[in-house]
């Protein structure tokens, strides 16, 4: 049975520079031919973040990761509050806002409409909002 994946960006595939760019964590060198095996293997890698897909697509590409190649489809947390759930949401210059529970609600809510079965994440608020049928992995925020 094929498993389906849901991986965060920042601050488990990537941490934010000063400069605004991103820096591969050090576990990006696990995960990286972790995601290309499993995408070999036939099995569904969900990018799941924060900010609108087009910058979710963005920032991956910039780690060098390949749509089809190391995950399937890259989904948005802001995208999916904004179309589905009409929740207040508001933008600063450190990016996209909305009320935490919300916010924690919508990639529960994401991981269940796409039936992803192992969420990999570094914000241990996410896990108590997890449907029972997806694994919660944390991991440390790292460097």
């Amino acid at each position: 049975m094929a498993l389906t994946y849901g991986i965060d960006v920042h601050g488990t595939l990537a941490n934010r520079t000063p400069e605004g760019g991103l820096k591969p964590t050090d576990r990006f060198a696990l995960l990286e031919p972790l995601m290309r095996a499993w995408m070999k293997k036939g099995e569904t890698v969900y990018i799941v973040s924060g900010p609108p897909t087009e910058e979710i697509e963005a920032e991956v590409t910039s780690l060098g990761l390949q749509e089809g190649v190391h995950y399937t489809e890259c989904l948005s947390v802001v995208d999916f509050l904004q179309t589905r759930e009409s929740v207040p949401m508001w933008q600063d210059d450190r990016g996209w806002w909305s009320d935490h529970v919300d916010w924690n609600k919508a990639k529960a809510k994401i991981a269940f409409q796409y039936g992803i079965d192992i969420i990999i994440d570094d914000m241990a608020d996410y896990r108590e909002a997890m449907p029972e049928t997806t694994d919660f992995i944390l991991v440390a925020n790292a460097t």
